[in-house]
């Protein structure tokens, strides 16, 4: 694999989450990610926003169809997380990362996504492990 391709990732959008056959596939720089995750966008209802997953798929958008995924995303809704604590001990550890808020954030009630870049794709059938190692 070339440098290049190391630092890209391929994310599935869907513009239509009940719709999970037309979706777009985009190859993109860690910026480009970036760029992507935070792009003001306007106030929409939840299932009018654009969904994206960090997976590529055979066919529709599902667990069963993904092959393989370049990033790691947590969505924390928790009601005790609290997201400056997230940014300081993200910096702190010098932890490349893309931190979001999500539509229903508040500042009672933090919810937000991080988002934490693989070094190289990772099969379906090593998710689970790889979530749980990133959690410890």
């Amino acid at each position: 694999m070339s440098e290049t391709e190391l630092n890209t990732y391929i994310i599935t959008t869907l513009h239509n989450v009940y719709k999970p056959q037309i979706n777009q596939r985009y190859k993109l720089s860690w910026q480009g990610v970036r760029r992507f995750l935070t792009k003001p966008r306007p106030p929409v209802g939840k299932f009018n926003q654009i969904a994206w997953t960090p997976g590529v798929f055979n066919g529709r958008v599902t667990n069963k169809n993904c092959i393989e995924i370049g990033l790691l995303v947590f969505d924390i809704d928790d009601k005790k997380a609290n997201i400056n604590n997230v940014i300081r001990a993200l910096m702190e550890y010098k932890i490349k990362h893309i931190l979001y808020t999500s539509s229903s954030h508040t500042k009672k009630k933090n919810r937000f996504r991080l988002v934490l870049p693989l070094r190289a794709p990772i099969e379906k059938k090593y998710w689970k492990h790889t979530y749980q190692y990133a959690l410890t």
